[in-house]
């Protein structure tokens, strides 16, 4: 499926004529991280690939280290609040209620009673203070724990290790999150200048 999806925007970029950059949040290698050396190498085999190809395909391979390494406050799990007109309700971290939690409406939060009760135009303010406030800092999709989070991504990162152009960047910033993203974007402007 990764493949396709690539291909996909490949063909995409490729029909537009224009200069394009094509950025990838995983990319093919990545998924080794998550399978036994046996079944990696079985599924490669099959698709007709080999580890040579799978680098060649990428200009550059951009490594966001994990915040569960060294930044591990800001590495969260947990509760997701999920808040609609007949419900709120807090999910596990599975994103399943219990059968009397499905059964059982609970009271609302009064953050969410505002919002259930306000009138269409204050709503999104209320659910925007929602989404980004302290209790709603949660990562729902994220099931490794901050120790598997790090053994991942040091496959991950292992996975790439012979790429010609492969660039680390750490959690080391004094302005957060905002600026590893600012890195990461000259970090590509920086390959893309150097490839045209």
């Amino acid at each position: 499926m990764q493949l396709a999806i690539e291909n996909a925007f490949r063909c995409i970029a490729a029909a537009s004529g224009r200069k394009s950059v094509v950025i990838h949040d995983r990319a093919l290698l990545d998924i080794s991280a998550y399978l036994p050396d046996s079944k990696w190498a079985e599924l490669i085999t099959v698709q007709g690939l080999t580890s040579e190809h799978l680098h060649g395909r990428y200009d550059a391979v951009v490594h966001l280290v994990t915040a569960a390494d060294g930044a591990e406050e800001f590495y969260t799990t947990g509760l997701l609040h999920v808040c609609a007109p007949t419900r709120c309700r807090d999910l596990g971290r599975r994103g399943c209620a219990s059968s009397t939690a499905a059964t059982t409406t609970p009271a609302p939060r009064p953050e969410c009673a505002e919002m259930l009760t306000s009138t269409p135009a204050n709503r999104l303010a209320s659910l925007t203070r929602l989404v980004f406030s302290d209790h709603a800092a949660t990562n729902a999709a994220r099931t490794e724990t901050a120790a598997e989070a790090r053994d991942l991504d040091r496959k991950v990162l292992q996975a790439w290790e012979n790429h010609h152009r492969q660039l680390v960047i750490g959690n080391a910033y004094n302005g957060g999150f905002d600026e590893k993203l600012a890195h990461l974007a000259r970090e590509v402007l920086a390959v893309c200048r150097e490839i045209e």
